[in-house]
C-alpha cells in the first residue's frame, strides 16, 4: 500500500515537471522568436560554398528547400543546393571559397549540387577566371578546369541549343573522367568533346549531321506536298498578309566608299521602314593591347581580336575620336575576327562594331569601347636626335653645293693679274671655311628619362645634438643599397632600400626603406642634350629604423614626404641628378632631403655614378626639440631599360 503511494506521488510529480518544462518553452519561444527563426535557418542552410560579390539589376537567388525566388545582394552566402539567375541586362559576380570566380551574363541559370561543392551550368553564357583548379557540372558531367590565369567562357549557343567552351586568355586544360582537351585561344568547342570519350564523341557528331540531313528532306518533302495540295479556290481566298518583319541588311545602313568594299560611309538614304528592325547583339568579347603606342613619325599597327558566341560573315568597325560618333569624325570599315589599325595621331578613341550575319542581316552596335594611344616617350627622345642630324646633314649639302657654285664661278671668269703676288679668291677662302663641318657627336645619354635598376655603396655619418651634448663621436658606417625606378609613361614608381653593414659604432644599425609615385613632365632647354630635361613631381613614404640600443639616436621614424626632382642630359655622356624632399611625420616630426647625383654613361644601357645625400631629422620629445641627421656619398652602378 505505502509502494502505490509513493509511486503515485511521483508519477504526478513527473507529470507536473513535464507541464512546467512545456510552459517555459512556450513563453521562452514567443519572447524569442527571430532568434529560434535565425537558428533554424542557420542549421539549415547548408555547407557555405561562395558568396556573391557583385549584383546589377535583376539577380535572384533561391534556396533548396524553397519554391520561391528572392533578390540577391552583395555579400549574400551561397550553400549547398541553392539556385542562382540573371534577368535581361543583369550580370553577376561569384567568388567561390578558393578565390576562383564566376561572372554570369544575362538570362543565365546555375544551380549547385546538394551533395557536392560543385556548381552546374544549366543555360545562358558565364565566364571563369581560374588561376587554379575548379569543377563544374556540365551536360551532367563534373568537368575539372586547370587554368593559370585563364578565362574560360561556357555558354549556351542560341541556334544549336549547344554548350560550348571556349578560352579567352591565358592557359587551361579541361578534363573528365572520360576525356581531357588542352584548349587553345579563342577557338570555340563542344562540350561533349570534353564529357564523351573521343569514339563516342565522333559518333554523337556524325549521328547529328544525319539527323540533320534527314530533318532538311523531311521539310523539304513536305513543302512540296503542301504546294501540290493547293487549290485554286484556296489560293483565291488567302487572306492579306500581315507585313513581315524586315531584317536591315549592311548595304541599307552603309555604303561602300572604295572599289575593294572595305571602306564604308553612311548611306545618306537610309529610311527607317514601319516593319524594320537590327538583328540582336549575341555575346561577343574585343580584346586589344591595353596600351598602344606611337614610335615616331611611323603609323603603329594595333591588333584586335574579337571573340565571339556566333560566327558572322564580317563586322563593320566604327572608329572615332568622339563618344557620340559623328559621321565627320568616326571611320568605317569591314573587318574579319582579327583585324590591325595603323594609328598616326595620340589621343583618346572609341571603338564599337556590328556583326553582318547569313544573308548580310545587320545586327545593333556592341558597347563602346574607349581606350588610349600614347606616345613611346623613349623613341620620342632619339626621334629628336635623329631629326637634328638630319637637319645638320641637310645644311651641310647646301652650304657644300652653294661653295662648289662659287667656286665654279670664280673659275670660268677670265683671268686678270694685277699684282704678282699670289693670291687666294676669295670665294674659295670661304668654301674651304664652310666644308670644315664638326664631326657629329655620339650621344650616349639619351635614356635619361628611362627605367632603371641600381645598386650602390655608400659611405655614411650620423650625428645628433644628444650624441654631440654627450661629447660623443659621431657614428660612421659602410651601406649596401637598391634602388629601382620604374616608368609608365608620365608616371613612376621608385622604391629604394639601404642597409648599415659595417658601423664604427656596434650600437648603431640603420636600415631606411623608402616608396614613391612620381609624374613627371620633359620641359624643352636648348642647353641640353636632345632639347629636353626631365622635372618629376614626388609623393612618397619613407621608414628608418635604428636597430642599435644607445640613447643618443631615435630608434625608428616614418613620414610621408613631397618633393621635387629634375634629370639634365649633358655633353653627350652624362646626366645630372637633382631631387629636394620635405617629410611630415607623427609629434611634430619634419624632415629635409636633398639628393645630388652625376652619372657617366659607360653605355647607353649603363651607367657610372657619383652622388651626395643629406638628411635632416626634426622632432619633439619630452616637449624638447631634438635634431637627427644622416649624410651619405656614395658610388653606382645604373642599368637602365
Amino acid at each position: 500500500m505505502l509502494y502505490e503511494v509513493k509511486n503515485s506521488i511521483f508519477v504526478n510529480h513527473k507529470k507536473s515537471l513535464g507541464v512546467g518544462l512545456a510552459l517555459a518553452l512556450l513563453v521562452f519561444g514567443f519572447f524569442n522568436k527571430e532568434l529560434i527563426i535565425g537558428f533554424l535557418k542557420k542549421e539549415n542552410s547548408g555547407v557555405q560554398l561562395a558568396k556573391v560579390t557583385l549584383v546589377k539589376n535583376e539577380v535572384r537567388k533561391k534556396k533548396t528547400a524553397s519554391l520561391n525566388w528572392n533578390s540577391a545582394g552583395v555579400d549574400d552566402s551561397i550553400h549547398r543546393g541553392d539556385s542562382v539567375s540573371t534577368g535581361n541586362a543583369s550580370t553577376a559576380l561569384v567568388q567561390f571559397n578558393n578565390g576562383e570566380k564566376l561572372t554570369m551574363d544575362q538570362n543565365t541559370l546555375i544551380v549547385f549540387d546538394q551533395q557536392a561543392d560543385t556548381p552546374e551550368f544549366v543555360t545562358g553564357n558565364i565566364k571563369l577566371s581560374v588561376n587554379g583548379s575548379m569543377k563544374i557540372k556540365i551536360n551532367n558531367e563534373i568537368v575539372t578546369i586547370n587554368g593559370k590565369n585563364a578565362d574560360i567562357q561556357v555558354f549556351k549557343d542560341s541556334k544549336s541549343s549547344k554548350q560550348k567552351i571556349v578560352l579567352l586568355k591565358g592557359e587551361s586544360k579541361v578534363s573528365t573522367n572520360k576525356n581531357s582537351v588542352n584548349l587553345e585561344p579563342n577557338k570555340v568547342i563542344d562540350s561533349k568533346e570534353v564529357t564523351l570519350n573521343p569514339s563516342e564523341f565522333q559518333a554523337v557528331v556524325a549521328e547529328e549531321k544525319l539527323q540533320e540531313t534527314i530533318l532538311v528532306a523531311q521539310e523539304k518533302a513536305q513543302t512540296a506536298a503542301l504546294a501540290e495540295q493547293a487549290l485554286p479556290s484556296q489560293i483565291a481566298a488567302v487572306q492579306p498578309e500581315v507585313p513581315k518583319v524586315y531584317n536591315y541588311k549592311l548595304y541599307d545602313f552603309y555604303k561602300k566608299a572604295s572599289l575593294e568594299g572595305l571602306e564604308f560611309t553612311v548611306n545618306k538614304a537610309f529610311v527607317e521602314k514601319p516593319n524594320g528592325q537590327f538583328e540582336i547583339f549575341s555575346t561577343s568579347l574585343l580584346q586589344y593591347k591595353s596600351q598602344i603606342e606611337i614610335s615616331g613619325d611611323k603609323p603603329t599597327m594595333a591588333q584586335f581580336i574579337i571573340t565571339d558566341s556566333v560566327r558572322p560573315i564580317g563586322y563593320v568597325i566604327e572608329l572615332s575620336q568622339t563618344p557620340v560618333f559623328s559621321e565627320e569624325t568616326t571611320r568605317y570599315f569591314w573587318a574579319r575576327s582579327k583585324f590591325k589599325y595603323p594609328f598616326e595621331k595620340t589621343g583618346t578613341y572609341y571603338l564599337r562594331y556590328r556583326k553582318v550575319l547569313a544573308d548580310q542581316h545587320l545586327t545593333s552596335y556592341s558597347p563602346a569601347e574607349k581606350f588610349n594611344i600614347s606616345q613611346n616617350i623613349n623613341l620620342k627622345l632619339s626621334e629628336i636626335k635623329k631629326q637634328k642630324r638630319k637637319e645638320l646633314r641637310l645644311i651641310a649639302a647646301q652650304r657644300k653645293t652653294e661653295a662648289e657654285r662659287l667656286l665654279a664661278l670664280k673659275k670660268a671668269e677670265p683671268a686678270i693679274k694685277l699684282t704678282d703676288v699670289p693670291r687666294k679668291p676669295a670665294a674659295l677662302q670661304d668654301a674651304q671655311s664652310v666644308l670644315r663641318l664638326t664631326p657629329e657627336k655620339a650621344l650616349r645619354n639619351l635614356k635619361f628619362a628611362s627605367s632603371y635598376v641600381e645598386a650602390n655603396v655608400t659611405q655614411g655619418y650620423l650625428a645628433s645634438n644628444r650624441q654631440l651634448e654627450n661629447n660623443r663621436g659621431y657614428s660612421q658606417s659602410y651601406n649596401l643599397g637598391f634602388d629601382i625606378a620604374h616608368w609608365n609613361y608620365n608616371q613612376g614608381i621608385k622604391a629604394q632600400v639601404s642597409k648599415s653593414m659595417v658601423s664604427s659604432s656596434s650600437a648603431n644599425s640603420v636600415l631606411l626603406a623608402e616608396l614613391d609615385y612620381m609624374y613627371r613632365s620633359l620641359v624643352t632647354a636648348r642647353f641640353a642634350d636632345g632639347g629636353q630635361i626631365q622635372v618629376a613631381g614626388i609623393v612618397g613614404y619613407e621608414f628608418y629604423q635604428n636597430s642599435g640600443n644607445t640613447s643618443d639616436f631615435v630608434n625608428s621614424y616614418s613620414m610621408f614626404k613631397l618633393g621635387l626632382g629634375a634629370s639634365l642630359p649633358l655633353f653627350s655622356f652624362w646626366n645630372a641628378e637633382l631631387d629636394a624632399m620635405y617629410g611630415i611625420g607623427t609629434s611634430k616630426a619634419t624632415s629635409l632631403q636633398v639628393n645630388a647625383r652625376l652619372s657617366y654613361y659607360l653605355q647607353q644601357n649603363l651607367s657610372l655614378g657619383l652622388g651626395f645625400k643629406a638628411r635632416k631629422y626634426d622632432f619633439v620629445l619630452l616637449d624638447q626639440k631634438n635634431m637627427e641627421s644622416f649624410a651619405e656619398t656614395y658610388t653606382s652602378l645604373r642599368y637602365h631599360y
